[in-house]
């Protein structure tokens, strides 16, 4: 009976004492559009250059090869058919083809194993640079903002829209919360550093 007096008490001091304990503090949280970072960072921008260069070259190459083969091609027209020359000159087209062929498959091996490579580093890069960005700005929590406009919906199919729809991390957000303008600039300030080193 007597405990009974004290319960209207104790449940007054547990109110006081959490009317003064320190309020929970917010989850600071942002978000960024990697694909958009990516696309707008000068050293993707200096990198594709320096693709299309490559591609260019591989480009030059293949047509010099191809060339080649049709410069073969009409000299064993002008062989008589059936003649040790022709044969040889025939044997000489079809390893310039298969050169032709290996050459390629191994050009493009190359190239794509480069640019997974590329890839892979600049989107390290660009998550690094987001955390750097969300340690500065004291954020807990940074989502990935993958929005994409589906553009006009009668050239792409509908199973492509509702991947497309469903595959979105961010429903609603305002523009003050989006850190990619930051994280670009980061990107681009220490891009520009390392490059004068």
């Amino acid at each position: 009976m007597k405990y009974r007096c004290l319960l209207p008490l104790l449940f007054v001091g547990v109110l006081a004492a959490a009317a003064t304990a320190a309020p929970a503090q917010a989850t600071k949280i942002a978000i960024a559009n990697p694909s958009r970072i990516f696309n707008e960072m000068q050293e993707t921008k200096d990198l594709r250059e320096k693709l299309e260069a490559k591609r260019k070259e591989l480009e030059a190459t293949e047509q010099q090869k191809r060339a080649a083969i049709g410069e073969y091609i009409g000299q064993m027209r002008q062989l008589r058919p059936g003649s040790p020359q022709a044969k040889d000159m025939a044997e000489k087209i079809d390893a310039a083809k298969a050169e032709l062929q290996g050459w390629g498959a191994v050009s493009r091996a190359g190239a794509e194993r480069d640019q997974k490579i590329m890839i892979k580093s600049l989107y390290d890069k660009i998550e690094a640079a987001i955390g750097d960005v969300a340690k500065q700005d004291s954020l807990d929590l940074v989502l990935t903002d993958g929005r994409q406009d589906p553009g006009n919906i009668e050239e792409i199919t509908f199973e492509d829209l509702r991947r497309m729809l469903n595959g979105r991390n961010v429903l609603f957000s305002t523009k003050s919360i989006d850190i990619s303008e930051k994280v670009i600039a980061v990107l681009d300030k220490n891009y520009a550093a390392a490059k004068t080193k």
